[in-house]
């Protein structure tokens, strides 16, 4: 296996889905080549930082937000611990144009 070819197997091996012969080989390059673990090493902490990025952040919306838009529908509160109630479109009213 060649050291192009080891990338071509990095997110595979790191998400251990690299079995058999395919694995044997792989690890067998990275036995004899500095270089190539040096780019795994590297690899992986660029795949650790992209799955954290944003994990504090993702799903939430601020609790501002959320109550403009609460407000806007002329639903509820998020501090009601009720939902807001669905605005049900009026029979034969067609959508405004701006």
């Amino acid at each position: 296996m060649t050291c192009r070819e080891v990338t071509d197997f990095l997110l595979d091996y790191l998400e251990g889905e690299l079995s058999g012969e395919v694995l044997r080989v792989f690890e067998a390059h990275l036995a004899g080549c500095e270089a190539c673990v040096a780019y795994l090493a590297s690899y992986r902490r660029a795949v650790r930082l992209g799955a954290s990025a944003f994990r504090d952040e993702a799903g939430k919306a601020p609790p501002e937000l959320v109550e403009a838009i609460l407000a806007a529908k002329g639903g509820g509160s998020i501090r009601d611990g009720a939902p807001a109630p669905r605005a049900e479109p009026k029979s034969g009213a067609s959508p405004s144009r701006a």
